[in-house]
């Protein structure tokens, strides 16, 4: 097992070399300093390439009219319009007949009846969409509205909708904004299987992005001395001092077991390194289900393994392709699931943080 693939820019530099060093050049102009927060940001770096290419908001209000049955020119888009002192979506694309108000999301959930409250709006002009990353619920009375636009089967669109749109039109600012919607999770989930998680030519951005979500998901709050980072191949994950009790809880993708050898094919493994263990505290080998319908193996290894100041003596192990799922939110569940069991254990161990 490797453990030290740690990324170059996590690292701080030598004193004695940090005066040698280049300054830094802004290589995509969408991801400057998000003072204004996440959502907002974004917002106003969509509208602004909307604006500067109607091609493009034609085909993202395409997209949003298809499977309404409708279509309209795109005159232009407004960000945060305002409809009302107390109902402000957060977008606006104007066209020929119609207006289309779109809720962008993010991180954060619907409010309390706030697409609701959009299409108590101008019923002669307004339709209301919702974009989000993920799956979010949406109100039965507003799924069932004349003037909600959903893809067909589904209850909004999400980023990965648009994607393709951006991706696909000439020039550095589209271009710059694809590898942005990118950079935030916003690509369409491509990863079918565990072959290109494993292709030395490419990194694995997907399983990377997933993997971190996950990890975040479980460990970003707790321990005050908790730290998470990626690893130079992407497919690795480092949890720094979890628990008082624990150094490191290390995540990562190998096309084999390296300490379960009776287990075929690859596989999402987890070694826990423990601060001073103590002998008979050690967990015992075990086959855990988790409600995803995968089994985590849990293996007590024949000897310490010792790094720093923590020793392994406990690794999990599950089949990568039952952890690859359809949609990047149904593979996070499944390693959420696995990462909790891990942290359960601990957790019980310690006696919380």
């Amino acid at each position: 097992m490797v453990v030290d693939l740690f990324r170059p820019e996590d690292e701080p530099l030598a004193e004695s070399t940090a005066s040698l060093v280049e300054p830094k050049v802004l290589k995509n102009i969408f991801k400057l300093s998000q003072s204004n927060g996440p959502e907002n940001q974004f917002t106003s770096a969509w509208g602004y390439v909307l604006n500067r290419d109607l091609g493009l908001a034609q085909a993202v209000a395409d997209i949003l009219l298809k499977d309404r049955g409708l279509a309209a020119r795109v005159i232009r888009v407004t960000d945060h319009p305002n409809c009302s002192s107390l109902k402000q979506p957060d977008f606006c694309i104007e066209c020929e007949g119609l207006d289309i108000l779109v809720e962008h999301k993010l991180d954060a959930l619907l409010h309390e009846r706030q697409l609701e409250n959009y299409l108590d709006l101008d019923p002669t002009r307004y339709y209301v969409t919702l974009i989000a990353p993920g799956y979010q619920t949406v109100p039965e009375q507003v799924l069932g509205h004349a003037r909600y636009l959903k893809p067909e089967g589904k209850d909004h669109f999400k980023w990965s909708d648009f994607h393709g749109a951006v991706k696909s039109r000439p020039g550095w600012l589209a271009q710059e904004f694809a590898e942005y919607m990118t950079s935030l999770g916003m690509a369409p989930f491509t990863l079918k299987g565990t072959e290109d998680i494993f292709d030395k030519g490419k990194k694995p951005v997907q399983f990377e992005e997933a993997l971190k979500l996950a990890a975040s998901q479980v460990f970003a709050t707790g321990y005050a001395g908790c730290s998470l980072r990626g690893t130079s191949t992407g497919l690795g994950r480092e949890v720094r001092t979890p628990f008082a009790s624990l150094t490191l809880i290390y995540i990562w993708a190998e096309q084999r077991s390296t300490y379960v050898r009776d287990f075929d094919g690859p596989v999402l493994a987890v070694s826990v390194f423990e601060r001073s263990p103590a002998e008979d505290t050690c967990l015992k080998d075990a086959h855990m289900p988790t409600g995803s319908g995968f089994v985590i193996r849990r293996h007590q290894l024949a000897k310490p393994l010792r790094l720093g100041e923590g020793d392994c003596r406990v690794t999990y192990v599950a089949p990568l392709a039952r952890i690859i799922q359809e949609t990047r939110e149904a593979t996070v569940q499944c390693m959420v699931e696995m990462l909790e069991v891990v942290r359960a254990d601990y957790w019980s161990e310690a006696g919380g943080f």
